[in-house]
């Protein structure tokens, strides 16, 4: 699964500190590298609204762990990722 760089921040994880450009590279002491399709299901399982997912993040060359206390998508932001994946299906679909 390798690392993913923040591009902008909102919400829970704006005031838990993760900041623009940060590369999260691990969740709850596992590393995405070596995270089997069982322990990537198992870890997104885990991260339900009320946890605290502490996540392991590369800034400016050092590393460190940002706790962030997840909490529900905001209905606006779920609907536009329902959206989206219902789209690339639609094309997927159409494509056939």
């Amino acid at each position: 699964y390798g690392t993913f760089t923040v591009t902008s921040v909102t919400g829970p994880a704006s005031d838990a500190g993760l900041m623009a450009g940060d590369v999260i590279f691990g969740v709850n002491g596992q590393k995405f590298a070596k995270m089997t399709d069982e322990d990537w299901a198992a870890s997104k399982a885990e991260r339900t609204p009320g946890a605290t997912a502490n996540y392991m993040v590369k800034r400016d060359g050092e590393k460190q762990e940002v706790a962030v206390l997840l909490a529900d998508m905001p209905a606006e932001m779920a609907s536009k990722k329902v959206g989206k994946h219902m789209m690339d299906h639609a094309q997927v679909a159409s494509v056939q």
